[in-house]
């Protein structure tokens, strides 16, 4: 595996002070490792999703304690705000590392013994699959990068020259709609 340590790279100095490489480093919250795979951030947010949560929950039963809806309001509010922070940058990928985490979640809020199907239980706590929250996120993203009169509204220019591009799907969906929209106004 290659990492920043197998290869030379060279010095870098501001003013008379050597910046020293680092495997990682957090910014703006995401943490950022030096293959651009975001493994240290799900790892950190799946840790931190799960701390929140046993706090929010740890003394409710399905006898006492928070009802159903109660308890999805908070998992909403302080849980899954934390895990879908910036999710459209590093999510796609670690979609399965939350897996065990959201089932355990709906397993809790809906005070059941055994796993019921995940799309009752999802119906029941009103909280969309992690999938669909991220797909939600990344066009709203897309939205704001295009609206954007600055660099970002170029960004989107050069990604939508580029097919392979994650985005390129939601940045054509998301033109398409809004030439429709602007069709319906002018009639």
């Amino acid at each position: 595996k290659e990492t920043l340590r197998t290869h030379i790279l060279p010095r870098l100095k501001i003013g008379e002070k050597e910046l020293e490489y680092v495997p990682s480093s957090k910014v703006l919250g995401v943490v950022l490792d030096d293959q651009l795979n975001f493994e240290g951030h799900a790892k950190a947010t799946l840790k931190a999703c799960w701390y929140e949560w046993h706090r929010l929950s740890h003394q409710t039963t399905r006898k006492r304690g928070l009802n159903t809806s109660a308890l999805s309001i908070l998992f909403k509010t302080a849980v899954l705000t934390k895990l879908m922070y910036a999710s459209p940058v590093w999510l796609h990928s670690h979609l399965g590392t939350f897996k065990k985490f959201i089932s355990k979640a709906l397993l809790k809020m809906t005070g059941s013994q055994f796993f019921p199907p995940r799309a009752l239980s999802e119906i029941l706590t009103y909280l969309p699959p992690l999938d669909l929250n991220l797909e939600m996120n990344t066009i709203k993203f897309v939205l704001k990068c295009i609206n954007d009169s600055g660099n970002m509204s170029g960004l989107i220019f050069q990604l939508e020259a580029t097919p392979e591009h994650r985005y390129y799907g939601h940045i054509i969906a998301v033109k398409k709609y809004l030439q429709y929209a602007q069709q319906q106004d002018s009639t």
